[in-house]
């Protein structure tokens, strides 16, 4: 319930600032999560739609709009075109890893599923260099766990 009035505030919050900017596609983007979050699609595609109308390539609203619905063939095509030229342009990485998850999907929903798998191929191997993953601190972690989880362990609380 607590969660479901933030989000409430959140839109209002959203809403007002689009009053204030109507060109804040990033308002436009977050009222859209929001509605997408409470439940309400057609009001977060709505808002999708409306940030990328202020700025066509806004990466975060296209991944937001094709992931939240399965599109019409002709608003497929479109949306598809669209990312397509995005990826041509010089987009930052966070940009690049998200068009190309919007491709992915995109692609999938054609059914077109070799092209589908280069671009989350293309967006996971981006997204990947971000993270940092040390396997020998991973296994010591996983070592430390068994120990202190021994048999001995649970043998204290079973009675």
């Amino acid at each position: 319930f607590e969660k479901r009035r933030q989000l409430e505030k959140a839109v209002s919050c959203y809403q007002k600032a689009v009053q204030l900017d109507p060109g804040s596609f990033e308002a436009y983007t977050n009222m859209g999560n929001a509605f997408k979050v409470q439940g309400n699609f057609t009001k977060g595609i709505g808002c999708y739609k409306k940030a990328l109308e202020v700025k066509p390539d806004c990466a975060e609203a296209l991944l937001n709009l094709v992931d939240t619905q399965k599109l019409q063939r002709s608003d497929r095509k479109y949306f598809l075109e669209r990312a397509e030229q995005m990826v041509g342009q010089d987009l930052s990485e966070d940009d690049s890893i998200v068009v190309n998850f919007a491709l992915g999907k995109l692609y999938n929903d054609q059914g077109i599923f070799d092209t589908a798998f280069k671009h989350y191929r293309i967006a996971n191997q981006l997204k990947r260099r971000r993270v940092k993953f040390d396997v020998q601190s991973h296994t010591d972690y996983v070592s430390r766990i068994i120990e202190t989880f021994s048999k001995d362990f649970f043998a204290m609380f079973s009675t």
